[in-house]
């Protein structure tokens, strides 16, 4: 399986997995020369517009999308085209480098991710996050992933850069909850959640979810959700200690949530009665 990593030293890697030089000059962001020269013949895709054949490309992985640069200079024109970035999926990086992987989601953001919709990225340092969503003003599903529970320590900073950057069309985010130690800062004005659920007022869709038991800020979340009038999907599966106190918000809300799921929380089984009768779909 090719990595789905956008760095120059993985593309490197790629090149010589597919043993063309053309792919190695790809990784460094050069034009590639040798085809410049050829006259497309009207059966090939080169003499499709760029248009269409972005959207082909658009359906191929992270990996073919960037390998197509090298082709010749249409298809990098291609390549290039928002189109072909409407949906970003990097589940990981194969570098050890963080900050090589960094630099080339960000040259892959200013060159064509103006336009991306869907966007799905391993945890970075939260300014780069900030930096990287100001290139991306039309992401509206954002996931940013955790790889461990070390990870989850630092999801308040990523939630204020998310907040702080404050993507216009965001409807969907998908991050941990902050950790419980932030519980006893009852300054919940300063919350993270509290700034991003002001700065992102079309947010639909909220998942904490975590793929173990974790213990996370519950009053944070229980303040945020009071700032949530369009939340209509809520999944906070494994928050550990999350329970009862949930119900508050959703029973001021004027309408029910479509979906929430709660397995491998804490609600008590009056509490999740009364939270079937809050929500459409309940999982438990």
């Amino acid at each position: 399986t090719p990595p789905s990593c956008c760095c120059s030293r993985c593309l490197r890697e790629m090149a010589r997995q597919v043993g063309t030089e053309s792919a190695a000059e790809s990784a460094h962001l050069e034009a590639p020369e040798a085809d410049s020269h050829r006259t497309p013949s009207t059966g090939t895709l080169a003499a499709w517009p760029e248009v269409i054949v972005a959207k082909i490309l658009s359906h191929a992985s992270l990996h073919g999308r960037l390998l197509s640069r090298a082709v010749c200079r249409s298809w990098r024109a291609s390549a290039d085209e928002p189109a072909t970035w409407e949906h970003v999926i990097i589940a990981g990086y194969t570098c050890r480098d963080q900050d090589l992987f960094v630099q080339g989601l960000t040259s892959l953001a200013e060159r064509s991710l103006a336009k991306t919709t869907t966007l799905r990225i391993p945890t970075i340092p939260a300014h780069k996050v900030e930096a990287l969503l100001s290139l991306c003003s039309s992401v509206s599903h954002l996931a940013i992933e955790v790889r461990d529970e070390e990870g989850a320590h630092h999801s308040d900073y990523v939630i204020a850069a998310v907040s702080k950057a404050s993507p216009p069309h965001l409807v969907h985010l998908k991050h941990p909850l902050p950790p419980s130690l932030l519980d006893s800062d009852e300054r919940y004005h300063r919350s993270s959640l509290r700034a991003l659920a002001k700065n992102c007022p079309n947010l639909r869709s909220l998942d904490f979810s975590l793929p173990s038991p974790y213990d996370v800020a519950v009053h944070r979340l229980v303040d945020a959700l009071h700032h949530c009038p369009l939340l209509t999907s809520l999944d906070v599966s494994n928050c550990a200690n999350v329970d009862d106190r949930i119900l508050q918000p959703l029973r001021a809300r004027e309408s029910p949530l479509a979906f929430i799921n709660v397995s491998g929380t804490s609600l008590t089984p009056t509490g999740l009665d009364d939270l079937r009768s809050l929500a459409c779909s309940c999982t438990a």
